[in-house]
């Protein structure tokens, strides 16, 4: 069987008309083919999205603990340059 590409005549005569069953098969495995190709990019499409929200959480975590190292940092500052007496 042959599945053709398209549905333009061809010039050839050496290639034997398509029957109504080939014809069924063929639509059957472009759905196939569709229908894989489909749901494999939705797959794709799926994972990236999950990877985005990560990096976004990801993210967000970098900026939260950077910024509680900061203020650590500059708590410590504060006490190292503090008069002995006022020291916490």
């Amino acid at each position: 069987m042959h599945c053709p590409k398209s549905n333009s005549p061809s010039t050839s005569t050496s290639v034997p008309p398509v029957h109504s069953d080939d014809d069924s098969i063929c639509a059957e495995l472009d759905r196939w083919v569709s229908s894989s190709v489909d749901e494999s990019a939705s797959q794709a499409n799926d994972r990236v999205k999950e990877l985005e929200e990560e990096q976004q959480r990801l993210s967000d975590s970098i900026m939260t603990l950077s910024t509680h190292f900061a203020h650590i940092q500059f708590r410590i500052q504060q006490i190292s340059n503090a008069p002995a007496e006022n020291r916490e």
